[in-house]
């Protein structure tokens, strides 16, 4: 499993959570660490856990480029604004901060009994999406 989250608070107790679910986790802050340990494990990832805010690449297109090299990689969407900011395709995908052990094993446990979201030839990233302006309160 691959964890990308820039805060690196939110990635350490994120990373605990999966790991007490007896998941195997590779936690990173970072798109570009992502794709990187992606490659370095030559794709062998099954999900992907990402927050969809984030500096330089978000989430959304660090899911497009590994659904590029692994079309049915399994993946998590998190974010701390608002759910309407999340493109439809992705909502059942969707957790939204903050959230607890047993929200994230219930997304993770539905998402593996549920088919991997395909990427679209029509795909488009939406832009903006890391300069979001307010969280979720």
């Amino acid at each position: 499993m691959l964890l990308v989250e820039d805060d690196s608070d939110l990635l350490l107790i994120t990373s605990i959570f999966l790991k007490q679910l007896g998941c195997t986790v590779i936690a990173v802050p970072s798109g570009e660490a992502a794709i990187q340990e992606f490659e370095k494990l030559d794709g062998s990832i099954d999900v992907l856990i990402t927050d969809l805010t984030m500096p330089k690449m978000n989430g959304q297109q660090l899911a497009d480029t590994l659904w590029q090299r692994k079309p049915d990689l399994k993946v998590i969407f998190i974010s701390g604004y608002c759910p309407d900011t999340v493109p439809e395709r992705y909502s059942a995908n969707f957790l939204q901060k903050p959230f607890g052990s047993e929200d994230l094993a219930g997304k993770l446990a539905e998402i593996m009994r549920s088919p991997a979201i395909r990427p679209s030839a029509t795909a488009t990233v939406t832009p903006g999406l890391h300069q979001l302006s307010r969280p979720v309160q």
